[in-house]
């Protein structure tokens, strides 16, 4: 292989590798934008769950008090309607 044909294929081989690198980084940065919209993504999903959560616990909290003032009343009534049979 004479110079001129040696120095075509490094010429040409520098070419492709330079290309080879521009779109290997360009498959790095589409990743990176991809990893970041997926993790975005979660970040809402989490935040959702955990307002749920605590709307849950809330809720629940609800009714635990109604449940002890029925509980409440309902000894009341117990008393008052003991009182009313009594007299």
């Amino acid at each position: 292989m004479d110079d001129k044909a040696f120095e075509r294929l490094a010429k040409l081989m520098l070419q492709q590798y330079d290309m080879f690198s521009k779109r290997v980084s360009q498959m790095e940065e589409h990743m990176t934008n991809l990893a970041n919209k997926t993790y975005e993504r979660m970040d809402a999903v989490f935040k959702e769950v955990v307002d749920m959560r605590v709307e849950q616990a809330a809720h629940i909290g609800s009714h635990d008090r109604v449940d002890e003032k029925l509980e409440v009343h309902g000894e009341q009534l117990k008393r008052l309607e003991s009182k009313s049979a009594v007299v």
